[in-house]
């Protein structure tokens, strides 16, 4: 399964307002993206997962005003990273109202008060093998089995079971959102999990990402996983309801 795609655009922003709240550091930005046109953007960085205090996951919303005249709102889904003096890495995963979904890696400075970044596309038909050059190398792939599902109004819930190499056995809790497109064939997915390590040890773990269907009763996930030590991982999932089996891949993100 492939990762990521082609590069499309690169942009720049600057930081137009910042507000400390519960919830972390809330940054207000605008910036020009391109073939994107103009954007705007808030982003909420949250508090940091591991000891050491660098990295954390973060959440916010875009809205870009295209050259056509069209605006385009997008969710936003990922993780951050302590790079420098003030300076923060992003790796995100957004998805667009038009179903269109893309992946962001962005240098955030606030003692300049600036931003900078590089859109590539999340798509398989536009997808080149680019999985090294962007995210990292291949850590392992796994197998899984649904045990139960549940369909709630937050959407359809499936409890996992899969033996994950290097992160031993894991139990996760995933949430496939309702589509966010007009065909119903992409939305939002969450997820909530641990890790069973082979040492005896207990690593829980959050998620973020998105879905797309690709087939009957089939889902592919792409999501930005952080654990609670700290490991931030990209996982491709291909989901198959009607045999209540799942097979994915694990990236490095580092």
């Amino acid at each position: 399964m492939s990762a990521i795609g082609e590069k499309i655009s690169d942009y720049t922003g600057k930081v137009t307002s910042a507000t400390m709240t519960a919830a972390g550091s809330v940054i207000n930005a605008e910036g020009d993206a391109g073939s994107f046109g103009t954007y705007v953007y808030t982003v909420t960085f949250g508090p940091a997962v591991d000891v050491a205090g660098e990295t954390g996951p973060l959440t916010g919303r875009v809205q870009d005003f295209r050259p056509d005249g069209s605006m385009v709102p997008q969710v936003v889904t990922g993780v951050w990273r302590k790079s420098g003096h003030h300076q923060w890495e992003v790796k995100a995963i957004n998805m667009a109202v038009d179903g269109n979904r893309f992946f962001f890696v962005e240098t955030w400075d606030l003692a300049t008060r600036s931003l900078a970044g590089t859109i590539y596309a999340l798509e398989e038909e536009t997808e080149r093998s680019k999985a090294t050059s962007v995210i990292g190398g291949k850590i392992t792939d796994y197998t899984g089995k649904v045990t139960t599902t549940t369909v709630a109004e937050a959407g359809v819930v499936p409890n996992v079971e899969a033996d994950v190499g290097p992160f031993g056995t894991v139990h996760y809790t995933e949430t496939f959102g309702p589509a966010g497109d007009a065909a119903g064939e992409t939305g939002p997915v969450t997820l909530r999990g641990q890790c069973f390590l082979a040492d005896g040890g207990t690593l829980p773990f959050t998620g973020a990402g998105t879905w797309r269907k690709s087939g009957h009763h089939q889902w592919r996930v792409k999501s930005i996983n952080l654990a609670a030590d700290g490991q931030r991982v990209f996982v491709v999932e291909e989901w198959d309801l009607a045999t209540r089996s799942t097979q994915g891949t694990v990236y490095a993100l580092d």
